[in-house]
């Protein structure tokens, strides 16, 4: 499953980096902490995956779907593409990925047997 693992490795760095135009941008610092702290808590979920995948990635998926949930609003709203537009559609990605990750697991696990 390293397809996953760099979906949301790339998903990670893409938070950390649209709090930091958030920030200089548009002057929020709340941008700045709340992507660095999401940016950071996904790469945690990277390395819980190493030893508990399972958990690693619900952790991932809780996380983009509460980006799902902040960001869709915004983006519906406004259609502004930045940073709003970035990243509801990154989380709609991620999930989808978690989710047809999960799915492609079990099914090997299901051929195992």
């Amino acid at each position: 499953m390293q397809s996953v693992n760099l979906v949301v490795l790339v998903y990670a760095l893409l938070t950390i980096v649209m709090g930091l135009y958030g920030y200089f941008a548009k002057g929020s610092w709340q941008s700045a902490v709340a992507g660095g702290v999401v940016g950071l808590l996904l790469l945690g979920t990277l390395a819980l995956a190493k030893t508990y995948p399972r958990w690693g990635r619900i952790g991932a998926a809780v996380l983009a779907l509460l980006m799902i949930g902040r960001f869709a609003g915004p983006f519906f709203k406004t259609m502004d593409w930045v940073p709003a537009g970035v990243m509801f559609i990154a989380s709609v990605i991620t999930v989808l990925v978690l989710v047809g990750g999960h799915f492609m697991a079990m099914q090997a696990k299901k051929n195992q047997i």
